[in-house]
């Protein structure tokens, strides 16, 4: 997926709205290539958990520049982040790479976060790969994850299509 700005202006470029995988059946994002984002000031890569949900997982999937920030969890039980390369450079709308923080009334529990490579920088000039809400539980995995890694643009080829 590639939105090139001043021809696309999305918010999120997936978001999983109050939808329930299983444990044998989980809602599997996985695998994609987005670059790219709006104009706006919110939204961003991939949302898991919005207004709840249950048995979501995004893995193995290469964001770059793809908007305020790369992944999130905002909410559901059982929702995972795990492997993803997630690239942002300094931009006016950069904020974070993943973070994770309840809302709308919708806790999170049982949730991952694992396996990551994230390099975002934010508005300011700073790195800032991953923001943990105060108050809400570190995923599984938090900590095996590699923040400010090595990793750029060229994570992507020059084209997609």
């Amino acid at each position: 997926m590639q939105n090139i700005s001043g021809q696309s202006n999305p918010i999120d470029a997936i978001d999983i709205v109050t939808s329930n995988g299983t444990s044998a059946s989980p809602i599997t994002i996985s695998t994609n290539q987005i670059e790219g984002w709006g104009t706006g000031t919110l939204g961003g890569g991939i949302q898991l958990g919005r207004n709840g949900g249950s048995y979501q997982t995004a893995t193995a999937n290469t964001l770059v520049n793809c908007g305020a920030f790369g992944m999130n969890i905002i909410g559901g039980d059982q929702i995972s982040i795990t492997n993803n390369s997630i690239f942002a450079a300094k931009a006016a709308w950069t904020n974070v790479g993943i973070f994770v923080q309840s809302q709308g009334g919708h806790t999170i529990t049982n949730s991952t976060v694992s396996g990551n490579k994230v390099n975002w920088t934010n508005s300011a000039g700073t790195q800032n790969s991953n923001w943990l809400a105060t108050g809400d539980t570190a995923p599984s995995g938090w900590s095996a994850n590699t923040w400010a890694a090595n990793i750029t643009a060229s994570l992507l080829p020059a084209s997609l299509f």
